[in-house]
């Protein structure tokens, strides 16, 4: 994270945030790790990059479904499952 303000890539400082989305994550941060989450799918979406998209819809589905917002966590998780039946029948 040290080196996002270095990046100028898109895709690249959405990557790092989906890594340091799944780190935080690990250690129970839910909180940082949805921001993170958040931020790279923002990012993902921006340039059309449907994996990244994905890695980021998915994670934060099961953070919503771990703090049990059932809610947030259905909708989340259906574009995931949906993105993916389009993405891998290409």
């Amino acid at each position: 994270m040290r080196l996002r303000p270095e990046l100028r890539d898109p895709s690249t400082v959405a990557t790092v945030l989906a890594f340091a989305g799944m780190v935080t994550g690990t250690q129970g941060e839910w909180n940082r790790a949805t921001a993170l989450y958040e931020e790279g799918l923002a990012l993902y979406r921006e340039v059309g990059e449907p994996g990244g998209i994905l890695s980021c819809l998915q994670p934060l589905g099961i953070i919503a479904l771990i703090q049990a917002d059932y809610q947030a966590a259905a909708p989340l998780l259906r574009k995931a499952c949906a993105l993916r039946a389009r993405w891998t029948i290409r």
